[in-house]
């Protein structure tokens, strides 16, 4: 496997930056419409039968940090005409957005989706920083690699995610990642229909605002992003 990010301080959030502003963490782009969140969370629910158990929640295709390495391929390849045929103008308009190419290399997985239900209740995400680039063989040096989410629908408690950005040391990061000693952290209140880009390297997690209720959903599209030693831009998950 082969790969390039740079300096771990110098991976720069790819695209675009609402706010113009030099050192802006999250980007926002307003992306869809409430009609369209609505009827794209519809579609989701509909596949429940191709959702993949991960404990206390579910994915909608397959996933580096959940799927092993060596199975990862073979898993995403079963999943991906599943998310391209349900969800190919969704995809696409994601992959306009990011000027990533559309065709997917083999054995890499398409953007897929977190669903979270009333089981989740009374779990807590882990802190961690985005490299799943690491798990996927690309066969050649990448670069600039980025995480988006997009929330189509959420319980009354809302949805966000928890983020750490002043864990500056190694030994905090540490701490943060491994121990589970977490220091006060900030949170960030996801909108409906609205597009997140971040750089993936400032510790995060998917923040637990609470109980959901009975038909209860948060659902969130997810996916990573590098570019190519050859110039191409790929989207997965």
């Amino acid at each position: 496997m082969s790969t390039k990010t740079g300096s771990s301080n110098q991976r720069d959030t790819v695209f675009p930056h609402s706010c113009d502003a030099q050192g802006c963490l999250i980007a926002s782009h307003k992306f869809l419409t409430m009609g369209e969140c609505i009827g794209w969370s519809s579609k989701v629910k509909t596949l429940q039968d191709k959702w993949i158990d991960r404990g206390h929640f579910n994915t909608l295709g397959s996933a580096t940090y959940q799927d092993p390495s060596d199975a990862y391929p073979t898993i995403a390849n079963l999943n991906n005409p599943t998310l391209h045929e349900h969800f190919e103008p969704l995809l696409r308009k994601v992959y306009d957005f990011y000027k990533a190419d559309y065709e997917q290399p083999n054995g890499v997985a398409f953007p897929g989706f977190h669903i979270f239900r009333e089981d989740a209740n009374g779990k807590q995400g882990h802190a961690h920083i985005d490299e799943p680039f690491i798990h996927i063989n690309w066969g050649q040096e990448i670069r600039n690699p980025f995480s988006f989410t997009l929330l189509i629908e959420q319980p009354k408690v809302g949805a966000g995610m928890d983020y750490w950005d002043q864990v500056v040391t190694e030994e905090h990061l540490k701490k943060v990642l491994l121990e589970d000693i977490y220091p006060e952290h900030k949170h960030f209140r996801y909108s409906l229909g609205i597009l997140y880009t971040h750089n993936g390297l400032f510790p995060h997690r998917i923040a637990n605002t609470g109980d959901m209720q009975t038909g209860e959903y948060r659902i969130t599209l997810q996916g990573h992003g590098v570019t190519l030693e050859n110039g191409k831009r790929v989207l997965y998950f």
